[in-house]
């Protein structure tokens, strides 16, 4: 039941993120439908012959640099930083609190894996470097098969051809 709910949650959000292109946007005429073909191909849209909104914002902040004095200039600059950012926070998709909840139990999870994991190499090498002091015999026995180990791994990935 909470999956289903999870996912319908999640697919509401898509659906508010897509825009759907209306008739007046596509291309009415041959040559135009060509055009479009080719930008897409490149994977520019079309010009508009207008500026954007976020260019039109750029160039009433180019103006706005000239205005005002050394001191209230700053003032506008936080201003405008701060107007940037509660834009910007507006636009984020917020995780559900079901689904932060599900998240904060697999970083929690993992987090206690692996310290665990973790802890057990720790003990393990101070358990084998306490013999070691006491036992040169061991601590060298262990050094000699760490060594083969690193060359048998150098010689293994020497070998394979990376697809990067």
């Amino acid at each position: 039941m909470a999956e289903s709910t999870l996912k319908q949650k999640r697919e509401e959000r898509r659906s508010r993120r897509q825009q759907p292109v209306s008739k007046a946007a596509r291309a009415t005429t041959t040559q135009e439908a060509e055009n479009e073909e080719v930008v897409e191909n490149k994977a520019l849209t079309p010009k508009k012959g207008v500026a954007t909104p976020s260019r039109r914002k750029a160039e009433d902040a180019e103006q706005k640099k000239e205005e005002g004095n050394f001191i209230t200039r700053p003032l506008f600059a936080f201003r405008e930083y701060v107007e940037g950012v509660q834009e910007e926070m507006q636009k984020v998709a917020w995780p559900t609190r079901e689904e932060t909840t599900h998240l904060t139990y697999i970083v929690t999870g993992v987090t206690l894996a692996s310290a665990l994991v973790l802890g057990l190499l720790s003990f393990a090498f101070t358990f084998l470097f306490e013999l070691g002091l006491t036992q040169p015999l061991v601590f060298i026995g262990v050094f000699v098969i760490f060594l083969i180990l690193l060359f048998a791994y150098a010689r293994v990935s020497q070998n394979t051809s990376s697809n990067f």
